[in-house]
């Protein structure tokens, strides 16, 4: 069977950000694994994991033995100018509930909302309800195999990410400004 093409006929690959510490041995396994998945896919993809947590280390060791066609880049803690240019950078952005966010709304959704990204979801909930209303992004669960058939067809459709960014702009503009969503958090306190 043929393999897809990805976005440029496979020369500029989907990058997708990953904000929030790696505090779980399990999301090393998730991100691997799903590099594999879409690497035997024939998927273009690169992950930039930014961020810290006690298993940061372990992916950083493990992200470079990985060999195929998605990769993972590891940018550790970053200031806040460089992580902006890494999200701009980005198309896509997946979204990953941590043990230490306490919140509904992973902080770092918001960043990823006004770079315009594409939001892939792993779980249900309001913010999954905002996002899919706004038609911004994807809801799939966190299993390697289902998150890689959600991101394939963005790696071969740039029209799509197209109309899922512009959305993920406006329900910035809307929905996850910064500010008002810290605003909210104070009143939740």
């Amino acid at each position: 069977h043929e393999q897809p093409e990805s976005i440029d006929n496979r020369q500029n690959p989907l990058s997708v950000a990953v904000a929030g510490d790696i505090d779980q041995k399990s999301d090393i396994f998730l991100l691997t694994d799903l590099a594999r998945v879409l690497s035997d896919k024939g998927i273009n993809a690169v992950f930039h994991v930014v961020g810290g947590g006690r298993w940061m280390p372990r992916l950083e060791t493990a992200a470079p033995l990985l060999t195929g066609s998605c990769t993972i880049q590891c940018h550790g803690r970053l200031d806040r100018s460089r992580y902006v240019g890494i999200l701009s950078g980005c198309q896509a952005a997946l979204v990953l509930p941590g043990r230490l966010n306490h919140f509904p709304l992973p902080v770092e959704t918001s960043d990823y909302a006004a770079a315009g990204l594409v939001l892939l979801l792993t779980h249900n909930g309001e913010l999954a309800d905002l996002v899919l209303g706004a038609h911004a992004g994807v809801l799939t669960n966190s299993q390697p195999e289902a998150l890689a058939a959600a991101i394939a067809p963005l790696a071969t459709d740039p029209q799509q990410i197209a109309r899922y960014r512009q959305a993920s702009r406006k329900l910035a503009e809307t929905f996850l400004d910064r500010e008002k969503l810290a605003a909210k958090a104070v009143v939740w306190l």
